[in-house]
């Protein structure tokens, strides 16, 4: 009653109130901040572990298998899926919305540490990032030849390409997969090691060779 009141006895002043909020909203809107990705904590971190020379059925049977069932513990887990590549094992674990991130983070952390003598001795330690928007990469680049071979591509994206994107001042971090490193070969028909009284256990160690299947952990 009291706006229906003032608007009909004192019109004018109705009218100047009123152009004075849709100005002030105007004015707001324009100054109103607006991010792509909002500062929200969603409950999901990412457990990457390397095996260099790994094989994908090897990352899976021997990594990622072994740290899903240690994150399963973890109270407040939701859901758990991996994706095993050659040499890189990737863990991503979501949490109840209602989860403290911080705190089932560092649980994870923990478990992960206690089944890190079950893994690969050639492993690396686990990396554990909680989700970031911020932190996505924000340019990906695919590299191929039709002249190069995989070694030799390798060896140019790493020597121009990859610290030409280093040495962006506003570069926070730089990872790359798909690399061929120089492997060597070693052949010996059996009766020959087999005369040295060596068994095949003995000859890859001397040989310092990796197994078709699994690196070899030296």
């Amino acid at each position: 009653m009291v706006l229906s009141e003032l608007s009909i006895k004192r019109p004018v002043f109705a009218a100047v109130m009123m152009l004075a909020l849709v100005v002030l909203g105007i004015f707001s809107y324009r100054r109103l901040s607006v991010e792509m990705y909002p500062n929200v904590e969603i409950p999901v971190i990412s457990i990457v572990t390397k095996f260099p020379g790994a094989s994908p059925e090897t990352v899976e049977r021997e990594v990622s298998k072994r740290i899903e069932e240690a994150v399963n513990q973890v109270a407040g887990v939701k859901h758990v899926m991996s994706f095993s590549r050659e040499s890189v094992s990737t863990v991503v674990v979501e949490f109840r919305l209602e989860e403290k991130l911080n705190d089932v983070a560092q649980e994870a952390r923990a478990k992960i540490t206690s089944i890190r003598g079950d893994l690969p001795t050639a492993t690396e330690e686990p990396i554990i990032q909680k989700l970031d928007f911020n932190a996505m990469p924000v340019a990906a680049l695919a590299v191929q030849s039709e002249t190069l071979l995989p070694r030799e591509l390798t060896v140019l994206v790493e020597k121009r390409v990859k610290k030409r994107f280093e040495s962006i001042a506003a570069s926070a971090r730089l990872t790359w997969s798909g690399d061929r490193n120089v492997r060597s070969t070693w052949k010996s028909t059996r009766p020959a090691w087999m005369r040295w009284g060596w068994g095949s256990t003995m000859w890859w160690t001397a040989c310092g060779a990796k197994t078709p299947t699994r690196p070899w952990d030296g």
